[in-house]
């Protein structure tokens, strides 16, 4: 299935302090995440892929985290987007490059959220 066709709504981490998610220009109030609002994050896939390294490291060598964390890895290592949606409830990921439908999806539900707070 090719996505090209269809743009992906704009969402990216502003790294200056205090950190800001930003979709489609709209800066995004902190508890829309904090309260859950929504079932996902926006996070950055570099640093995220750090974590993982550190957590696999760090578990129990035959856990089935570990191995999940491990698929997740190599999965997301094979991705080049920088910023992507993680869900809060499973290890479920959505690359605006592979995945821009389902992206704009959640983007939208974060500006819902967003605009309902």
């Amino acid at each position: 299935m090719s996505a090209s066709h269809v743009e992906a709504i704009s969402a990216k981490i502003s790294f200056n302090f205090p950190y800001n998610v930003f979709v489609d220009n709209d800066e995004i109030k902190e508890e829309v995440f904090q309260e859950e609002k929504v079932n996902w994050k926006l996070i950055d896939l570099d640093d995220f892929i750090d974590d993982l390294l550190d957590w696999i490291g760090e578990a129990d060598r035959n856990s089935s985290d570990r191995t999940l964390m491990k698929q997740d890895l190599f999965m997301l290592n094979e991705w080049e987007d920088q910023f992507i949606w993680s869900s809060i409830e499973t290890n479920d990921y959505v690359s605006p490059s592979l995945h821009p439908e389902r992206f704009n999806d959640i983007c939208k539900q974060v500006l819902e959220a967003n605009s309902a707070h």
